[in-house]
């Protein structure tokens, strides 16, 4: 029942995926081919699953070709990011959990359909990795090479300690933020799963948290989102706990990223490299702020 009212167009081409856009009868229609990496999940099937698990939440593909991962896409409407509206990002993130939480009872078949294995048992042996891996520290400054590798075996200690709290594994996304949230209606549907993994649920929060600079208070919307997403998890731990573990899981969230960005990095062509040791560079450099400034407040003051 899709016609095509004009050309298919070239609508978007890098490193990762290309995507092509035709208008129709029935709106705008998106093909997407990404491209395949380590970490990488297998976008086709894990939309086609998680739209029939989740219809309200995942929009769901026209058609696949899985052997090929390939896709069609109706257009779902506008992003969320760019809304100056608190509350619809608060809502977004209510959204959001419930997924979380019901794909804990799902992990069998996520591991089926391509989720990668991400899980705070496997930050070691990657922390160890970026630690030794010369390219990664050719990437940021002498200075920064030399804190990460000092703060390694402090994130493997973390990840120890986040590993106590109930908090089960579960669906994570990998790159939530609210330029893959569609916003229409009070409705909100959540795309491109291409980072599709399971892992701590606290992994897919930072992403979100990292967009709040483009509202109009920024340490409020970060205080106010943060609460809508660790409230949500009450049943699991109680709020004081779920603080601390938010605490814990900020600096592996941050790594969560240094090792996907170091994953991409590793795949591209050399002259699509760039873009994405830019981003590696940037969450290197976030990790380490995070870190410092814990560290910081968990300094004695001296004058007490």
């Amino acid at each position: 029942g899709y016609e095509p009212l004009g050309p298919v167009q070239q609508f978007r081409s890098w490193g990762i995926s290309a995507i092509l856009r035709v208008n129709t009868t029935q709106g705008d229609v998106y093909f997407k081919v990404a491209n395949s990496w380590p970490l990488s999940a297998h976008e086709p099937r894990v939309m086609q699953t998680l739209a029939d698990w989740y219809p309200k939440r995942i929009p769901a593909p026209l058609t696949i070709d899985s052997d090929r991962r390939w896709m069609l896409l109706r257009d779902f409407g506008p992003a969320l990011r760019g809304n100056p509206d608190l509350d619809a990002w608060a809502a977004a993130l209510q959204a959001y959990v419930p997924l979380q939480r019901d794909a804990v009872e799902r992990l069998d078949m996520l591991w089926t359909i391509g989720c990668a294995d991400r899980r705070l048992e496997t930050l070691p042996a990657w922390v160890d990795f970026l630690l030794a891996d010369a390219e990664t520290l050719a990437l940021i400054e002498p200075q920064e090479a030399d804190r990460l590798i000092v703060v390694g075996p402090h994130l493997k200690e973390l990840a120890a300690k986040l590993s106590d709290y109930r908090l089960p594994s579960t669906l994570v996304h990998g790159d939530l933020h609210p330029g893959n949230i569609a916003a229409q209606h009070g409705e909100y549907l959540f795309y491109d799963w291409t980072d599709a993994c399971i892992a701590h649920p606290f992994m897919d929060l930072i992403t979100v948290l990292e967009e709040t600079d483009t509202l109009p208070d920024q340490a409020l919307a970060t205080a106010r989102l943060r609460h809508a997403y660790l409230s949500q998890w009450t049943d699991f731990e109680p709020q004081d706990r779920l603080v601390e573990a938010w605490s814990l899981a900020e600096p592996l969230a941050a790594l969560h990223q240094v090792i996907s960005y170091r994953n991409i990095y590793g795949i591209l062509e050399v002259g699509t490299k760039m873009e994405f040791a830019r981003g590696l560079k940037y969450w290197v450099q976030k990790l380490l702020s995070i870190a410092a400034n814990q560290s910081t407040q968990r300094r004695p003051n001296p004058n007490i």
